[in-house]
């Protein structure tokens, strides 16, 4: 089973589908088109109220945001392998 945070990368496409989002760092749920910021070379939704790149596309109950926001701990490593957590260096 896929860990549902796992939505929160590469997401442009789903949340183009989706009528609603949420945020599992901050808790926010908004509209996708409230999204104007990506990261990921415009693959991945920065959350509108936090900048954080934990938006889930469709899920805006706050029960199934918390759980996503608790289970990080369970997961050493929520970002996919391919993604680097270290700033780029000029």
């Amino acid at each position: 089973m896929v860990h549902p945070a796992h939505r929160a990368f590469n997401n442009r496409a789903l949340l183009a589908r989706s009528s609603i989002a949420g945020c599992y760092s901050c808790l926010a749920t908004f509209a996708p088109d409230q999204v104007s910021a990506w990261t990921h070379e415009g693959s991945t939704a920065l959350c509108p109220v936090c900048s954080a790149a934990t938006v889930l596309p469709g899920i805006s109950e706050l029960a199934a945001l918390r759980a996503a926001h608790a289970g990080q701990a369970d997961h050493a490593e929520t970002v996919p392998a391919f993604l680097s957590l270290t700033p780029e260096r000029d």
